[in-house]
């Protein structure tokens, strides 16, 4: 066994070697700035991710609502939602927002019609845990969290500031692109499931059928009032 965690402690300190020295050449960094860069954008990433918005709000809801099992096809549909978004930011997407901001406006009209839809269905839900004869309310699926990130304005937000502030226009562009996101949606993962794991913790107290329906109520609220920076960006 002690032989087995050797060789696992051996891979992993050989993959992150190899990953700061590719960072340092796609970067390009003086020896001695990498764990500054790389602590940066790992705490500038956990700080956007893990604070309250949208996906987090869902997750949390789901945690309660229906489980552990349940929850984590959408934690991995906001995942691959993020990593596509993402790159498709940094592809040129990011120049088409800049250069007619109109068509970010249509997406956070459409985004805010969606999250007031979200906020009435998960407000509105009945407890599927002390009803058995209930069925209509059900988790997201991974398909439908990925398309939720194609207008989530914080993940918007978050990747165009992380492309605006870390991505060197002088160094090796897609190289640095793809590791920053794959650190930035590491983040994402990493936040999603301890929303899940505090929904699961809240669980154990939701212990009535009532108990529940009112903190499906305030799930909804907090959804609802998640449009509130849409509209100031809005006007």
């Amino acid at each position: 066994m002690q032989s087995i965690i050797g060789i696992l402690k051996s891979i992993k300190s050989i993959i992150f070697a190899l990953f700061r020295e590719i960072w340092k050449k796609a970067f390009k960094l003086k020896k001695g700035s990498f764990n500054m860069y790389y602590l940066s954008l790992i705490i500038f990433s956990l700080i956007m991710c893990i604070t309250p918005g949208p996906n987090n709000i869902m997750i949390m809801n789901s945690g309660i609502n229906f489980g552990l099992k349940a929850t984590y096809r959408h934690i991995l549909g906001i995942t691959f939602g993020c990593y596509l978004l993402f790159i498709t930011l940094g592809l040129g997407l990011e120049n088409i927002f800049a250069g007619y901001p109109v068509f970010r406006n249509i997406l956070d009209i459409f985004a805010s019609f969606y999250l007031l839809f979200l906020a009435w269905k998960y407000g509105s839900a009945k407890s599927g845990r002390f009803n058995n004869n209930y069925t209509d309310s059900k988790p997201l699926t991974f398909m439908q969290a990925l398309l939720y990130q194609c207008i989530n304005p914080k993940i918007l937000g978050v990747s165009i500031s992380l492309i605006a502030i870390y991505i060197k226009s002088n160094h090796n562009f897609i190289v640095q692109l793809f590791l920053i996101a794959t650190i930035f949606i590491s983040c994402v993962s990493f936040t999603k499931i301890i929303w899940l794991f505090g929904g699961l913790f809240i669980k154990r107290h939701l212990n009535t059928s009532k108990k529940e329906r009112i903190f499906n109520i305030f799930t909804g609220i907090l959804l609802a009032l998640a449009i509130i920076p849409i509209l100031f960006s809005l006007f």
